[in-house]
């Protein structure tokens, strides 16, 4: 906290005080080149600086240039002939703007915060980390055909390509560029943690100079569990005598459905078909609704969203035993009816 008030106090004096307009940009360009790696290890309160610089520098170029016809950054101008008045400009530095845009920089870098771990957790289930006999490095994310709009937020952040897969209705995305890969293992260290994919990750970080970090601690404030419910996870309706509402995710490693074990309870059992699996799964209703509250913080990016927000409906048409039908229950019968349909054309 010390060294950003020193930094802000600096940069007043540079604007302060008349100056080279090159050096401001010069310094602007310091700022962006070198702080930008510090977002990465999370020390975000240098961005809000480098936030506060550019507002600044933007306020008083408009204001001290307007004579100026030419690129300001190609072109000189005279030192002498610029006087600043002090009325006018004091005001850009003041505690409101600066908390504006700190608060700003703060929502950005949650959002950033939120959509990294929940890449991550899709990596973990879906994706590939390859590195090829000739040194060719890729990421892959393969998905069900219905949520190719997760696949374009992906694409938009880091470029790549989307294919559909010969013979199945999955999308294959694949990531190939070496400079956004290097922005994305960036992004997501430290999120990567499933049993087969963290080793992967983990030669792909040496191969690229990047020094892995440890998975972080998982909590209920993470959207990684979101990233993984994405990719692998099920929400399906069981109609028996009276029907279940079922919540699971499967996986080949006990440790990789443990951890939604440990933060939203449920069970864990073997399934001896397919190979055999890992499954875990919450058929109880405080325990949907957690997972409820759970995806209105950290909302799902798939087709899946749908459902879960249907949860709170479908417990309200269960607990006055809707799905029965009989001459008494009529109308509720037909709102369970409507419900049915439209979860499964889901």
């Amino acid at each position: 906290q010390m060294m950003a008030f020193k930094m802000n106090n600096n940069m007043f004096i540079l604007f302060y005080f008349a100056m080279c307009w090159k050096l401001y940009k010069v310094f602007y360009n310091y700022l962006v080149t070198n702080i930008y790696n510090y977002k990465m290890t999370s020390h975000y309160p240098y961005i809000g600086m480098m936030r506060l610089f550019k507002y600044m520098y933007n306020m008083f170029n408009k204001y001290n240039n307007q004579q100026v016809t030419n690129n300001i950054y190609l072109v000189g101008t005279s030192e002498t002939t610029r006087k600043y008045n002090t009325k006018m400009y004091m005001p850009l530095i003041t505690i409101k703007n600066y908390s504006m845009l700190i608060n700003n920089n703060n929502n950005n870098n949650n959002n950033n915060i939120k959509f990294n771990q929940w890449l991550a957790g899709l990596i973990d289930s879906n994706g590939y980390f390859n590195i090829s006999k000739n040194n060719n490095m890729s990421c892959e994310i393969t998905i069900n055909l219905k949520d190719e709009n997760m696949l374009r937020i992906i694409q938009d952040k880091f470029g790549g390509s989307i294919k559909l897969k010969s013979g199945n209705n999955n999308l294959r995305y694949k990531l190939t560029n070496k400079n956004m890969l290097i922005t994305m293992i960036n992004m997501i260290n430290g999120n990567i943690r499933f049993t087969k994919r963290l080793p992967q990750f983990m030669k792909m970080c040496y191969s690229l100079n990047i020094m892995p970090i440890k998975p972080i601690k998982l909590n209920s404030n993470n959207a990684w569990f979101m990233g993984v419910f994405d990719g692998q996870g099920n929400i399906d309706i069981i109609n028996n005598d009276k029907p279940m509402l079922i919540m699971s995710i499967n996986s080949k490693y006990m440790q990789d459905v443990q951890y939604f074990m440990d933060i939203f309870n449920g069970n864990i059992y073997y399934d001896k078909s397919n190979n055999g699996y890992f499954k875990w799964s919450i058929n109880e209703e405080y325990l949907h609704m957690n997972f409820y509250k759970y995806n209105m913080l950290y909302p799902s990016k798939s087709y899946k969203n749908n459902k879960l927000f249907l949860i709170k409906t479908y417990y309200k048409l269960i607990n006055i035993q809707a799905y029965n039908n009989n001459n008494n229950n009529m109308m509720k019968y037909k709102a369970w009816l409507m419900f049915e349909n439209k979860w499964n054309n889901m």
